[in-house]
């Protein structure tokens, strides 16, 4: 499989990865085989649950990186940012729009921590950019938050990705809170441990805690005319993490103490049962014949 035919026309440089992406996220950490990518002007996607065939693809919230969005609408996507985090964020964006610039924010904590570490920033949004298949990150996606609705000032180290989400039928017929788990246990997990990672971020004591926000269109709302999304937004104290990531705090425990809520579209469905379960496809999948840009390491 060349390059070239995994998207020939919109490409973001030598080594960025293909926009088309999608699988379908595991109920459990089970697939033994991958199949590869197929030409994108095929519509044709990756599926892996439980070693399944590519199946037909329909183009999830954004035409390519860094347009407008086009099958759910600008309002739609900013009225969740609005709910989600307070702020707007309505599209997908290029590693350099990613970051929430300084002046954006209100507090002088936020301020500070948003100049201080705006090249590690920089480095973690290149990094999801190259590094990470069939994920994007929002615009303005990658900051210092704190939940809607908070009353201190606590900071917490946030990234939003939209997942690009393969049309497979064995994903659709998990319920919600499988699905929510599935993609937590692949994305989540993976991403929070990668921002403990950055340096500086998590000693400083103005960081309170690390937080993603995922999400992906609803199984079967991809043929309306307003597809759906389902999004996951959990907050997590530094503590916490750094047990849970050692192995020194179970999942149960983990997930009792995460602030989170579900949303359908821009309707909160509230906390649900979230299991976390040992999922590795991140940090060991190998697209074929990728190259990677110049410089960048993953």
């Amino acid at each position: 499989m060349s390059q070239k035919s995994v998207d020939s026309r919109h490409r973001a440089g030598r080594g960025a990865p293909p926009r088309n992406r999608g699988f379908c996220a595991l109920p459990e950490a089970v697939a033994s085989l991958s199949w590869p990518l197929t030409s994108a002007r095929c519509g044709l996607r990756l599926s892996v649950f439980r070693g399944g065939v590519p199946r037909p693809a329909r183009r999830f919230v954004h035409k390519l990186l860094g347009h407008d969005t086009s099958r759910i609408s600008r309002w739609g996507a900013a009225a969740l940012a609005v709910a989600l985090l307070g702020c707007p964020a309505p599209s997908l964006a290029l590693p350099e729009d990613a970051i929430t610039p300084v002046e954006h924010y209100t507090t002088a904590k936020a301020k500070s921590l948003a100049a201080t570490y705006q090249t590690q920033l920089m480095q973690f949004s290149e990094h999801i950019y190259h590094c990470l298949p069939w994920v994007g990150v929002w615009k303005n996606g990658i900051g210092f938050r704190q939940p809607k609705g908070a009353k201190s000032d606590d900071r917490y180290l946030s990234v939003w990705i939209s997942i690009d989400q393969a049309d497979d039928g064995g994903f659709a017929a998990l319920p919600l809170e499988r699905r929510v788990s599935a993609m937590f246990s692949r994305y989540g997990v993976d991403l929070l441990r990668r921002m403990t990672q950055l340096a500086g971020i998590t000693s400083d004591v103005n960081v309170y805690g690390f937080s993603v926000v995922l999400s992906w269109l609803k199984p079967g709302s991809d043929t309306s005319s307003q597809p759906m999304t389902e999004t996951l937004a959990l907050f997590i104290d530094k503590t916490s993490l750094r047990d849970f990531l050692g192995k020194q705090l179970p999942p149960s425990e983990f997930t009792k103490r995460a602030k989170f809520n579900v949303f359908e579209g821009r309707d909160q469905v509230g906390r649900i049962r979230l299991e976390v379960w040992e999922d590795n496809f991140n940090s060991t999948f190998k697209m074929k014949n990728y190259v990677l840009a110049k410089g960048q390491k993953c």
